[in-house]
């Protein structure tokens, strides 16, 4: 059961819910958002394409992985357009092979390390020569 709470009767209800912590998280949710529970409980439920409007925030990459297959589980297999569902807390592999190691120094120190770019006629010959020696 998702359920949102307030302080008085005449407040709205803030978009912060709880699922019982004996109900299976993924499943829960994603039966709640397929029923139209979420946002609004008794709301209608969403067609197919409404879903991709829809970004989800959870703390892993597991967990999103996890819900992605929950929505699968709870819609009965059907074809649907899922939602984004995001990461949080992650590490991106990505950033870490961008990113200089810490003993690098600053990013402007780094930014004034590099050599400056070659001139695009220089990338050709060079890309050429590379293609050329390929071939």
């Amino acid at each position: 059961m998702i359920r949102g709470e307030s302080k008085t009767a005449l407040e709205p209800l803030p978009r912060l819910y709880t699922i019982a912590p004996a109900s299976p998280f993924l499943d829960t949710l994603a039966g709640a958002i397929l029923k139209g529970d979420l946002p609004v409980a008794g709301g209608s439920p969403p067609d197919k394409l409404d879903l991709t409007r829809w970004t989800i925030l959870l703390p892993t990459r597991r967990a999103a992985r996890a819900l992605a297959e929950a929505f699968l589980r709870v819609s009965g297999d059907t074809a649907m357009l899922a939602p984004r569902i995001r990461p949080l807390g992650d590490v991106d592999e990505d950033a870490l092979v961008l990113s200089p190691p810490p003993e690098a120094g600053s990013d402007a120190e780094l930014a004034l390390a590099l050599p400056p770019a070659i001139g695009a006629i220089e990338r050709r010959l060079v890309l050429t020569k590379l293609i050329l020696k390929w071939s």
